[in-house]
């Protein structure tokens, strides 16, 4: 800025002193101030400009951290105060960005830990207890018996087999095109994912396990996956249901029928998870 006003008032006293010895006219005079000008505000522009952006730079690069995309740096290259700025601010986000990848392993860590305890304590107990041991085993057991009863070509116990190994088997390795995945188990969900083929779709409509999950995002991205979440319907799709029930082309399963003074006692069974299919009230 120094610069800008500087250069216009150098041209100015030139011209000034080279009419020193003559008449300056007022013509003259207007003329000298015009190249001064126009001198001084490409100039004055300039410089402007070339303080602004770095600073516009430094902005942006804070709001990005502010929104916590660490890691992002602001290329800066001047060597003024507002380049040692850019430097102090750059390693400050790559330090951020480094602080945060650890804190999420942690966080994984201590939510696996977690469940482990709560899995190995819950394995005790059913261990411990002769009314309870084996139960779990036992209702997985059922619950795949009723699948392939129901119609299902292959039923897997995900609590003791590993989800994505045996769809991978069961496909020869292909995984399948749709999964209907309406629990949001932590533990299960990131292997229904992977047990899709490339461009499947998983969809869920449910969150009763959950309902945070983790998410590989470069599973996701690199098999062109889409995860599809909805709870619309049409009245079409009621219609449809309605006359399925009615030509008897669903098959449903009912655990057992109350009556709505044991509702209570209905909670209780299925807070249990002691029943297999559907626990209805009659009023």
């Amino acid at each position: 800025m120094l610069v800008s006003s500087v250069v216009p008032s150098i041209v100015l006293g030139a011209l000034l002193l080279r009419e020193a010895h003559a008449s300056v006219s007022l013509r003259s005079a207007l003329a000298a101030g015009g190249v001064a000008l126009g001198i001084a505000l490409p100039l004055s522009a300039w410089f402007a400009r070339r303080i602004s952006r770095p600073v516009s730079s430094c902005v942006r690069g804070a709001l990005d951290i502010a929104r916590g995309r660490f890691g992002r740096e602001i290329p800066v290259a001047v060597r003024n105060e507002i380049g040692e700025l850019a430097y102090t601010f750059n390693h400050m986000s790559r330090e951020l960005k480094s602080y945060d990848h650890e804190n999420r392993r942690l966080i994984a860590a201590l939510e696996a830990g977690y469940l482990a305890t709560l899995r190995g304590l819950a394995s005790a107990i059913d261990a411990k207890d002769p009314s309870t041991r084996g139960h779990s085993q036992r209702v997985a057991e059922l619950a795949v018996a009723v699948g392939r009863e129901l119609g299902a070509a292959f039923g897997i116990n995900y609590r003791t087999q590993n989800l994505t190994e045996e769809v991978m088997k069961i496909t020869g390795k292909r995984g399948v095109d749709v999964v209907f995945e309406n629990i949001a188990d932590p533990e299960l969900f990131p292997k229904a994912l992977a047990s899709l083929r490339r461009g499947g779709k998983l969809l869920t409509a449910g969150a009763h396990g959950g309902p945070v999950v983790p998410l590989n995002v470069s599973t996701l991205y690199m098999n062109a996956l889409s995860v599809i979440g909805t709870t619309e319907h049409t009245e079409d799709d009621l219609h449809a249901a309605f006359d399925a029930a009615r030509q008897e082309r669903l098959k449903i399963l009912i655990d057992r029928v109350l009556p709505l003074s044991e509702a209570v006692e209905a909670h209780r069974i299925v807070a249990a998870r002691t029943g297999t299919g559907k626990v209805l009230l009659t009023p």
